[in-house]
């Protein structure tokens, strides 16, 4: 008996630890995103801002790539303030 409940006992560790091993990919993956989307804003808002304070000279996107910036910026924003609209009257 002793040997079957090791085996068994070992079965569950193993199973722990394999999706104990997922759950981390999975988390690592999520921040790694994370950090991919809040620096892609941060250089689209950079770059806005750019556009916004320099003269004509100093600007290196064209009209129609910087309408497609602001739209993007303002759909994140919007989609932000949304998220957190709706978090806090969910909980």
């Amino acid at each position: 008996m002793a040997a079957g409940e090791d085996l068994e006992s070992d079965g569950k560790a193993q199973e722990h630890r394999r999706h104990q091993t997922f759950r981390n990919h999975i988390n690592r993956a999520a921040i790694w995103i994370f950090w991919v989307i809040a620096a892609s804003l941060l250089i689209g808002i950079v770059t806005f801002s750019w556009h916004l304070v320099t003269p004509a000279s100093f600007h290196f996107l064209a009209d129609k790539q910087l309408d497609k910036l602001q739209t993007i910026l303002g759909s994140a924003v919007l989609s932000s303030a949304l998220t957190g609209y709706v978090n806090r009257r969910m909980a």
